[in-house]
C-alpha cells in the first residue's frame, strides 16, 4: 500500500516552498541576486533531510507553478526550479546516504550538468536563444580583447607571435574544447556549493563528512588510466578525437591538482603560514613550466605515494 504524505510533511513542505519562492524572487533583486541563487537548492536539501526525495521533488515542481502565479516569467521560474531541484536533490541524497565526499561531488556535478543542458534546451526551444553560441561569442571577444592589449603594450617584434597565439583559438576551436571546460566549471561550482552547504548544515547542528585536507588529496588509479585511455582511443577510433581530447583535458587538470596537493604537503613541512603556501601554489598554477612539473609529480604520485617518504 502506498504511504501517504503526512500532515507534518505538508506543513513543513509549504514552509520550505515559501522560502524557495522568496529566494527565487530575490534573484531578480541586484544586491541579493547572486547570494539568493547560490542558496536556491537549500530548501530542497532540507526537504530531503526532513522527509524524502518525493516531498523535495514536489516542492521543486510547486515552486515553478507558484512563481508563475505571482508574476515571474515562466522560463525564469522553470530555470530556478530546475537548478534548485537538481542540485538540492543531489546534495540531499549524498548527505542523507552519507556518501563519500568525492561521490557526492560526482553526483552533484552530474546533476548540475544535466540542469545546464536542460536549461539550454529550454532557451533554444522556447526563446530561440542559443546559450552556447552566446558563450562562444563572449570567449572570442575576450581573446580578441587580450590580443589587442598585447598589441598595444608589446614592441612590434614580440606582438605578432602573441597575437597569433590568441587569435588562433577560433570559434570552432573553442567549440571543440567547450565540453571539457563545461565539466571543469561544473565540478568547481559543485565543490564550492558543497562547501557552502556544509557550513549552512553545521549551523543547524547537522554534521556531514568533510573533504580530506588538500594536502591529502589523492585520486584513485582510475584517473591516470582514464588519461591513458583518452590518449590511445583516437588511434583506434579516430571519430572519437573530440571526446578523447575533452576527457584528456579534464583528467589532466585532476592530475595537476594531485601534483599540487603533493607540493602543498611537502611545503607544509617547512612553512607554517597558510597564506604563503597558497601563494606558492597559485604561482605554480599560473606558470606553465611549473604547472608541467606539478603534472609530472601528480603522475608519479599515482604509482609512488610521496607522502610516505
Amino acid at each position: 500500500m502506498q504511504r501517504k504524505i503526512s500532515t507534518k510533511a505538508i506543513v513543513e513542505g509549504a514552509l520550505l516552498l515559501g522560502i524557495l519562492v522568496i529566494l527565487s524572487i530575490l534573484t531578480y533583486v541586484p544586491p541579493f541576486s547572486l547570494f539568493s541563487f547560490i542558496l536556491l537548492p537549500t530548501p530542497i536539501l532540507f526537504a530531503v533531510f526532513r522527509h524524502n526525495l518525493k516531498v523535495a521533488t514536489m516542492i521543486g515542481f510547486l515552486s515553478v507553478i507558484t512563481l508563475i502565479i505571482v508574476g515571474i516569467d515562466p522560463i525564469s521560474s522553470l530555470i530556478n526550479g530546475i537548478y534548485a531541484s537538481f542540485i538540492g536533490l543531489a546534495l540531499g541524497y549524498g548527505f542523507v546516504k552519507k556518501l563519500k565526499p568525492t561521490m557526492t561531488l560526482i553526483i552533484t556535478t552530474a546533476s548540475l550538468l544535466t540542469a545546464i543542458l536542460l536549461i539550454a534546451f529550454l532557451y533554444t526551444t522556447f526563446l530561440e536563444y542559443n546559450i552556447v553560441e552566446e558563450i562562444l561569442d563572449l570567449q572570442v571577444q575576450l581573446l580578441e580583447s587580450i590580443a589587442e592589449r598585447i598589441q598595444e603594450t608589446r614592441p612590434p617584434v614580440e606582438e605578432q607571435g602573441d597575437r597569433e597565439l590568441f587569435i588562433a583559438l577560433t570559434r570552432e576551436e573553442i567549440r571543440y574544447i567547450f565540453p571539457g571546460l563545461l565539466v571543469l566549471a561544473a565540478t568547481i561550482n559543485s565543490f564550492f556549493t558543497i562547501g557552502l552547504t556544509r557550513i549552512i548544515l553545521k549551523k543547524f547542528k547537522i554534521e556531514t563528512q568533510p573533504f580530506p585536507k588538500f594536502s591529502h588529496w589523492r585520486f584513485g588509479d582510475w584517473l591516470i588510466w582514464t588519461f591513458v585511455a583518452a590518449q590511445l582511443l583516437p588511434i583506434f577510433l579516430p571519430q572519437t578525437k573530440q571526446i578523447a581530447y575533452n576527457v584528456t583535458q579534464v583528467a589532466l587538470y585532476g592530475i595537476i591538482l594531485q601534483g599540487l596537493a603533493v607540493i602543498y604537503y611537502k611545503i607544509s613541512e617547512k612553512i607554517r603560514y597558510a597564506a604563503i603556501k597558497v601563494i606558492i601554489i597559485l604561482i605554480i598554477l599560473f606558470i606553465p613550466i611549473l604547472q608541467s612539473i606539478a603534472m609530472f609529480i601528480g603522475i608519479i604520485d599515482f604509482f609512488w605515494n610521496f607522502r610516505r617518504i
